[in-house]
């Protein structure tokens, strides 16, 4: 089966700002789909709320410098939308975190998808989805 991983927004922040320690993994999970060893999908929620944390007084990225990051990113990562079942499902989960159960259900229900990858794991203990943090994705498709 190929894998199509769904990338949770802290992964795509990790690897545009190459945050902490964090940089290295999702650098080299980014590099995998663009190497078409993977496939990558990153929903459009994360492109929004990615945008705006690069904006924030945190990290004041150009919005120029965005905007080509982006695009770069749109040759090779498949972007999907959220149907408003993902919103009724969130809702009605026991999930924690509103936005984490919107990208799972997401992620769920999106048939092509095979994991999810995430830095806050446990904020997904009670889904169908395999979960795996970077370096646990990695140490499987890497070694």
């Amino acid at each position: 089966m190929e894998t199509f991983a769904w990338l949770d927004a802290n992964i795509l922040i990790d690897f545009l700002t190459q945050r902490g320690d964090f940089g290295e993994d999702a650098t080299a999970i980014f590099a995998l789909g663009e190497q078409r060893k993977i496939k990558l999908c990153l929903s459009v929620l994360s492109f929004v709320n990615t945008e705006y944390v690069l904006r924030s007084k945190h990290y004041k990225i150009a919005e120029k410098d965005i905007k080509d990051a982006f695009e770069q990113l749109l040759t090779f990562v498949e972007v999907v939308g959220h149907l408003p079942k993902d919103v009724t499902n969130a809702l009605n989960s026991e999930f924690q975190d509103f936005e984490d159960a919107v990208q799972y259900f997401s992620a769920y229900n999106a048939s092509f998808v095979t994991c999810l990858i995430t830095r806050n794991k446990e904020d997904f203990a009670k889904t169908s989805l395999p979960v795996y943090t970077p370096k646990e994705f990695l140490a499987i498709h890497l070694y």
